[in-house]
């Protein structure tokens, strides 16, 4: 007598499509420390602006006194600009990891998204500069293959997630090698 019971389903292709994973944001205590950062590039930038403007009206009103209270307005509002809009950029980004990578997201006018998928991953590395390490923040750097950039940075994520991150890349990409 045969078996009534139906045939085995064949085997199916493992899904590799991304999970909905969520996108994390950085934590507000990293703010500082990324404004920090920053700073020093805003001050590349307006300081040539401050010395035009002190040269400009120095020349003109031949009054030092005003040249110099209009260079520090100039300053103190590029400077304000500038910590707005780092500000704002910080508040912005986002990462998330899946089953495919580690994918990352920032910017509101020009948006950029990057994946980097787990088998481009040659390794992974986790810094920490001393105003990091004072508010138990790190940098997560992974190296990549094949790709016009060699590593992708995701700054001053929590101590303990960066560890993670690391940790679940590093066992992700020893799954795939095998």
């Amino acid at each position: 007598m045969s078996d009534p019971s139906p045939p085995a389903a064949p085997p199916q292709p493992v899904d590799k499509t991304p999970t909905e994973a969520p996108w994390h944001p950085l934590p507000e205590r990293a703010l500082f420390v990324h404004l920090a950062g920053e700073l020093l590039g805003v001050l590349g930038l307006i300081a040539p602006v401050i010395l035009a403007a002190f040269l400009i009206i120095a020349t003109l009103a031949e009054d030092s006194t005003l040249a110099l209270g209009v260079a520090a307005g100039v300053g103190v509002a590029g400077l304000a600009l500038g910590i707005f809009i780092s500000q704002r950029r910080f508040r912005r980004m986002r990462w998330r990891l899946d089953s495919l990578g580690i994918w990352l997201r920032h910017g509101r006018l020009w948006q950029h998204e990057t994946q980097v998928p787990i088998n481009r991953v040659q390794h992974l590395d986790l810094t920490r500069g001393p105003l990091q390490q004072a508010n138990r923040l790190a940098t997560l750097v992974v190296y990549t293959a094949g790709s016009k950039h060699g590593a992708v940075s995701l700054s001053n994520l929590d101590e303990g997630d960066a560890e993670r991150l690391r940790d679940r890349l590093g066992r992700q990409i020893d799954q795939d090698a095998s």
